[in-house]
């Protein structure tokens, strides 16, 4: 395990960022500044492949991890008030907001792709690509105790949707209808 930096308050509101692939960085570096500059008493975990650490502004606020056990992103996962991700582009579902909804995190993202297909607003908040404010807003809006734990119940349900037998039957009454 490598740990680049890190003191995790477990018992403190936080947002998680998991990943780079077609990560708006520059999104993110902005919204870590109005958290800094508003003494948001947020703790900020980024969970990124070493290379792309050089992306990351204000490392001073961040808990930077790389190469971290399963155990221990599950449990980042479990114990954030939410993830955080904001997109510069479209791409296909992605593992991090599948994983965040499996432990039942509430997700913040830019509505790009098909975000909008598998993710819905009693789990998420999707302000469109770009929209800082929409991301500022939506998380003191999840940082609210009684509607983040609305949100985990219902992204917790959510995840249920892709759970595997449910997928490959879907999968299978599609090759049957395409078949006959």
């Amino acid at each position: 395990m490598v740990v680049l930096m890190c003191v995790v308050d477990k018992d403190k509101k936080s947002i998680l960022c998991v990943g780079q692939h077609l990560r708006d960085f520059d999104v993110f570096n902005s919204v870590v500044n109005v958290i800094k500059a508003k003494k948001m008493d947020i703790e900020i975990n980024v969970v990124i492949l070493p290379g792309y650490i050089q992306f990351l502004k204000n490392k001073d606020v961040l808990n930077i991890f790389s190469g971290i056990s399963d155990d221990s992103l599950k449990s980042l996962y479990q114990r954030s008030t939410c993830l955080f991700i904001p997109f510069k582009d479209a791409q296909t579902s992605c593992t991090a907001m599948l994983e965040g909804l499996s432990c039942g995190t509430p997700i913040i993202t830019s509505k790009v792709g098909d975000n909008a297909d598998y993710l819905d607003d009693s789990c998420s908040i999707m302000p469109e690509r770009n929209d800082k404010d929409g991301l500022i807003d939506a998380i003191i809006t999840v940082m609210n105790d009684a509607i983040n734990q609305k949100m985990r119940k219902a992204a917790r349900e959510k995840s249920l949707d892709f759970d595997w037998k449910v997928i490959s039957e879907r999968v299978k009454r599609f090759h049957e209808r395409v078949l006959s």
